[in-house]
């Protein structure tokens, strides 16, 4: 039996501020070359990031990065994907992932969510999963 295991996300925003609800940006706008960095920090020799979406205030829901493919992190590797983000330049943002491990019979989906952030062109988001 596996050990029990946590996920804990630490989160580093270089050039994102972190900030309350605060929506300043413009509608319909792209926020660009976001780089999103995920570290494999678990005990599991490989995890799997299969899913990415971001949060858009103007609709209040989440948006799904449609472009996104599998990613396969191995154990203590950082794998990076940039993003061009609708609608949310220079708005609160915040970043929902699907990741999980394969058993031996089947894929244990795990998610993890950022806190939010100012999203402006070429920032980047680090998330650890622990």
């Amino acid at each position: 039996m596996f050990p029990k295991m946590r996920l804990a996300a630490v989160f580093a925003f270089v050039c994102c501020l972190l900030i309350g609800a605060t929506n300043a940006g413009a509608s319909g706008q792209t926020c660009k070359n976001v780089k999103i960095k995920i570290t494999n920090k678990t005990n599991w020799k490989e995890i799997k990031v299969e899913k990415l979406w971001y949060w858009d205030n103007d609709i209040n829901d989440w948006r799904q990065e449609f472009t996104w493919t599998v990613l396969w992190i191995p154990i203590n590797e950082t794998r990076t994907r940039t993003r061009n983000l609708e609608h949310v330049d220079n708005e609160t943002t915040k970043i929902k992932i699907r990741w999980g491990r394969h058993d031996s019979v089947r894929m244990i989906d795990k998610y993890e969510e950022t806190d939010n952030f100012n999203c402006q062109g070429g920032c980047e988001v680090q998330i650890e999963i622990k």
